[in-house]
């Protein structure tokens, strides 16, 4: 496979952008949109409800020398909790809107090549049955080597060194698996196989999930990144097919 992309992974961001706003292609987008609307929502009113409460907590517990630490303990806190809700919420609404993510990037590949006989398309209740299955081995792949990576925390000096790094790579290479898989998928390529062909292009691939992971933490942009970024990883697939 030819390496030279015509373009880098934040102008199919942008691609993305654009595609997910075309006829025949929005309707696709509307169901996804919604789903992350409402479970961003809702998450991030329950935890900041708590918010409150559990920092009151923690600057209570600091001894009075330590109360200048209150400065920086509150917007420290908000990222920690920005990003890391991001990121678990954005897992369960890529569970919950899979079916119709498969058939947004299927809608996506028509578009982009006019051929929709190179897309196997499913009945809605086959489509549901496989992608929970797809989802699932997305996981099978990502439980054991965050336990993996949460261990090394535990490790002293070099593993507190060196795991945050490896969690911030893998998690990038994860949101590229994730949202690359759709088209992928659609064209009955394995998951083994997906994983394969996605670390030909790993930097690109890396660059695309470090920004997706990047988009994902910040407000109002993360519920517009689901559909987004399936346009942009769905563009992607017809270039690299194109390119071989």
């Amino acid at each position: 496979m030819v390496n030279i992309q015509p373009l880098s992974a934040f102008g199919y961001l942008l691609r993305g952008l654009h595609l997910m706003t075309q006829p025949g292609i929005r309707r696709y987008v509307w169901f996804p949109l919604l789903i992350n609307i409402l479970l961003f929502s809702i998450g991030f009113y329950l935890l900041f409800q708590r918010f409150d409460i559990a920092m009151n907590a923690l600057t209570a517990w600091l001894p009075d020398w330590l109360d200048w630490l209150t400065f920086l303990l509150w917007p420290l806190a908000v990222l920690i909790i920005l990003f890391v809700s991001s990121f678990i919420f954005g897992m369960v609404t890529n569970w919950l809107a899979a079916p119709f993510n498969g058939m947004l990037a299927a809608r996506v590949e028509q578009y982009l090549v006019s051929d929709m006989h190179r897309v196997d398309e499913r009945p809605l209740w086959q489509e549901v049955h496989h992608a929970f299955r797809r989802e699932w081995q997305k996981l099978k792949y990502w439980l054991p080597r965050m336990l993996l990576c949460a261990v090394l925390f535990f490790v002293p000096v070099a593993g507190q060194f060196l795991a945050p790094w490896i969690w911030l790579l893998f998690s990038a290479w994860m949101m590229a698996i994730q949202y690359c898989d759709y088209p992928y998928d659609n064209h009955q390529v394995s998951f083994p196989d997906m994983r394969r062909q996605l670390a030909r292009q790993r930097w690109r691939n890396l660059s695309f999930g470090g920004l997706v992971m990047l988009l994902g933490s910040i407000p109002l942009l993360n519920l517009f990144l689901m559909p987004m970024a399936i346009c942009a990883s769905t563009a992607m697939w017809v270039d690299d097919q194109n390119h071989k």
